[in-house]
């Protein structure tokens, strides 16, 4: 008999939140107003959205769950508050796509996604173990989710958040939709309380 052990686990929340939908998407409409899709990336990018009174109830819940999904995985967080050091809309055309990458300087990262129309692309998380990329086997059966997996696609949906650690390899397919995909993209850092208080878990910089 064996036992099978599993460690290093690489955790994703999702969560449905569709009650900040209309706020959102009307904040990031005003934030796009003016913006030009590039012309190799056909994707226009928000102003930033950090600071914007009508989204602050959203703001507070992306913090509140950060802090709580820190400390849920066994960080000691009550010396520390988190921060929201980037907030901005991604509005993304046909053929448009976001490449593999991390975000570092940060300790979670997320997505709330506002229009995800039939044949829109699928958020992509990429194995971060660099010495398992490195020695690939062929995989079973692409299809399922197993430990041989590479990567994983999830389907967005409006009113749909994901949490990540920043540190985890992400990227979105290309948009095969004649219809714009949109989605408000975050980063969560840290703040260490002076006195080592607990602090209220959110703060907007």
């Amino acid at each position: 008999m064996i036992e099978e052990l599993h460690y290093f686990a690489t955790p994703i929340y999702i969560t449905k939140q569709p009650q900040f939908l209309d706020g959102v998407k009307a904040a990031s409409a005003e934030k796009l107003k003016g913006k030009e899709a590039n012309k190799i990336y056909p994707v226009k990018m928000s102003d930033s959205l950090i600071g914007e009174p009508s989204i602050d109830e959203f703001c507070k819940f992306i913090g509140e769950t950060s802090w709580n999904i820190l400390a849920g995985q066994g960080y000691a967080m009550d010396g520390f508050h988190t921060t929201i050091t980037e907030l901005w809309c991604q509005e993304h055309y046909q053929a448009s796509s976001m490449e593999y990458h991390v975000h570092g300087n940060n300790y979670l990262v997320g997505f709330y996604f506002l229009e995800t129309p039939e044949n829109c692309p699928r958020a992509v998380i990429h194995d971060p173990r660099p010495g398992k990329v490195m020695m690939p086997l062929p995989e079973a059966d692409m299809s399922r989710a197993t430990i041989a997996s590479t990567m994983i696609n999830f389907q967005p949906e409006p009113g749909m958040f994901m949490f990540a650690p920043a540190w985890l390899p992400h990227s979105f397919m290309r948009n095969e939709s004649e219809q714009p995909f949109s989605f408000v993209h975050f980063n969560i850092a840290l703040i260490q309380n002076p006195d080592g208080a607990c602090r209220p878990p959110v703060e907007i910089v």
